[in-house]
C-alpha cells in the first residue's frame, strides 16, 4: 500500500512545470497592535487583507513570491481606573494632577499597505487538490492611523498632599470633567511582520487555482514608541492612549482565513501542480 502511495505521489510531482503566476486573496478575521497596558484593557476587531502579488515555481514543489496587499486593522481599548502625576501649579506649589477615567473607550482604526516578500511550496495529494504553505516577511506601510473616542469621560482633579485637598471643578487650572473626547492621528512608522499560511489548492481551469488558507502575521518590534506623558495632560492637551505612559510593549499580531485565485502566465499546460498524467 506504501508503495502504492508513493507511486502515485512521484507521479504527480513529475507532472509539475515551473511557471509565473498571478494571485489574488481576501481574508478576514482578528487584526489588531497588541498592546500590553498599565491597568487598561484591549478588544481586537475584525480586520480585512487584500492582496495581489507574483509567484515565479523555480522547480516542480518550490517557489517564491512578493506583492502588494492593504491590511486594516480596528481596536477598542477602555480605561476605568485612577492615574497621578506630579506637578507644579502657577502660584509654584506641588501637587499631584489626577485622571479619573469613567469607562473611556477608545477605538484605534489603521489602514497598512503590506509588501510580502517569501517562498512557498505546493504538494499534491490528490488529483486536482493540493498542499501549500508560505513563509516571509511583510513590510508595513501606515497610510491611514485614526482614533476616536467612542464613550466614557474623565475627571481631571488637583491633590495637595500638603494640605489633603482635592481640587475639582476648576477648568481654568485645569481641573474639569471631560465627555467628548477628541479624534485624532495615530504615529506609527515603518514596520514588519514575520507572516505563514496554509491551505488546500484545487485546479479550476488548466490555468486557473484556488486556494483556501489559514494564515497568521506576527510583528515582534515594538512599532509604538513609549511615553512618559499621560493620556490628558494639565494643559488640555489629549496624547491619545497608544501614545501614553498606559503602553507597555507592542507588537503586530493578524490571523484569519482567506480564499485566493491564481493564474498561470505560461503558454504551456500548466496542472497546477495537482493532476496526474
Amino acid at each position: 500500500m506504501m508503495c502504492c502511495i508513493g507511486t502515485f505521489l512521484s507521479i504527480n510531482i513529475q507532472a509539475q512545470e515551473k511557471g509565473h503566476y498571478l494571485f489574488f486573496s481576501a481574508g478576514m478575521g482578528p487584526e489588531a497592535i497588541k498592546c500590553q497596558m498599565k491597568n487598561g484593557n484591549e478588544v481586537e476587531d475584525v480586520g480585512y487583507t487584500l492582496t495581489a502579488g507574483y509567484d515565479y515555481f523555480f522547480c516542480q514543489n518550490w517557489g517564491v513570491e512578493t506583492g502588494l496587499g492593504i491590511q486594516t486593522f480596528r481596536t477598542q481599548m477602555t480605561l476605568s481606573d485612577m492615574a497621578g502625576y506630579p506637578a507644579i501649579d502657577k502660584s509654584g506649589a506641588t501637587y499631584e494632577y489626577r485622571n479619573y477615567f469613567n469607562g473611556w473607550q477608545e477605538k484605534q482604526n489603521v489602514t497598512l499597505l503590506s509588501v510580502p516578500v517569501g517562498i512557498r511550496c505546493l504538494f499534491p495529494f490528490y488529483d486536482h487538490l493540493g498542499v501549500t504553505a508560505s513563509t516571509g516577511l511583510k513590510l508595513l506601510l501606515p497610510f491611514s492611523t485614526m482614533y476616536t473616542i467612542t464613550d466614557g469621560s474623565i475627571t481631571t482633579t488637583g491633590y495637595y498632599n500638603s494640605t489633603s485637598v482635592e481640587l475639582i471643578n476648576q477648568p481654568q487650572n485645569g481641573f474639569t470633567t471631560i465627555n467628548q473626547g477628541p479624534s485624532g492621528k495615530i504615529s506609527l512608522g515603518l514596520s514588519y511582520a514575520c507572516y505563514a499560511d496554509i491551505g488546500i489548492v484545487c485546479q479550476l481551469t488548466p490555468i486557473v487555482s484556488m486556494n483556501v488558507s489559514t494564515y497568521l502575521d506576527y510583528g515582534p518590534s515594538n512599532w509604538i514608541s513609549s511615553s512618559t506623558k499621560p493620556v490628558y495632560q494639565v494643559d488640555g492637551t489629549y496624547n491619545g492612549i497608544m501614545h501614553s505612559d498606559r503602553i507597555k510593549s507592542s507588537h503586530f499580531l493578524n490571523y484569519g482565513v482567506k480564499f485566493g485565485l491564481s493564474w498561470y502566465l505560461g503558454d504551456r499546460f500548466y496542472r497546477c501542480h495537482c493532476t496526474r498524467d
